[in-house]
């Protein structure tokens, strides 16, 4: 599943406007950053899994997020571990490194973090088509350079996975079949029947989008319009007041419980 691909189905996330969904993840983006408390994340985690399930957005797309987190929650845990400056709990000693708890506790909570980052994403790009972000944005008064670059980077991320998936389509019917491959062997010459192809493919249609954008007269000096109608309705200041009191709660509940990795603070759980 891609994060970046509209779900066209029809659900109270879904009707929002998009200012009120930007304006929610944005809230749910500076509780994560604001605090490392690993509570916190969690609760943000669930927060965002419960508007995933009222949006009905697959599940599935939790495996690919776990999937990362994972691989960097298992590095940030090691890293953190043998180097974090603060830690006093000694775990194991490896040549003579000790490995701290203090620190373990920091790269899981540093994983969940990205988790809780991540999984607020779905809520906007999955739920919004792109014209009616766009209008959106352009409602902020930002420049609509900004605004076409990002709407078309949004567009092109489906498009490159989309024709990955094609070709490598194809050349499995063609007897080139990576999964049977080792990683060594992937790396050296899996791949690159593959990446050719695609990125001809997407010089290809970077040529055609240039074509159109040009024979529209994209950067005249005009005033824009937009088809949408993306002012705010009753219900999307009530999403945008539960989302900000959520928000401004965990921020409250990171005040008391202490900001840093573990429970109790910088100083872990196990300073106490």
């Amino acid at each position: 599943m891609n994060t970046l691909m509209f779900l066209n189905i029809d659900t109270p996330i879904h009707r929002l406007k998009p200012l009120a969904k930007l304006f929610m993840v944005t809230c749910l983006w500076i509780a994560s950053f604001s605090s490392s408390n690993l509570m916190v994340m969690l609760i943000i985690v669930v927060y965002c899994l419960t508007l995933w399930g009222i949006a009905r957005i697959p599940l599935s797309g939790m495996k690919i997020l776990l999937g990362v987190v994972a691989i960097v929650g298992l590095l940030m845990i090691v890293i953190q571990g043998f180097y974090y400056i603060a830690g006093q709990t000694v775990l194991f000693t490896v040549f003579g490194k000790p490995f701290m708890a203090e620190g373990a506790i920091y790269g899981l909570t540093m994983a969940v973090k990205l988790l809780s980052v991540a999984s607020a994403i779905p809520i906007l790009t999955m739920t919004t088509p792109i014209s009616p972000l766009m209008a959106g944005l352009a409602m902020l008064k930002l420049p609509y350079k900004f605004i076409f670059v990002f709407g078309t980077a949004m567009r092109l991320t489906p498009l490159v996975q989309e024709t990955f998936e094609e070709i490598h389509d194809a050349q499995r019917l063609r007897g080139h079949n990576i999964s049977q491959m080792n990683v060594i062997k992937k790396i050296i010459k899996g791949y690159y029947p593959i990446f050719v192809p695609l990125l001809l493919s997407l010089l290809r249609k970077t040529n055609d989008m240039d074509v159109a954008i040009e024979s529209r007269a994209f950067g005249a000096p005009v005033k824009r319009t937009y088809l949408d109608d993306v002012s705010l309705k009753w219900a999307d200041f009530l999403a945008m007041l539960i989302t900000f009191s959520f928000a401004a709660g965990l921020l409250v509940l990171s005040f008391y419980m202490g900001w840093g990795a573990g429970l109790t603070g910088w100083g872990g759980p196990f300073a106490k």
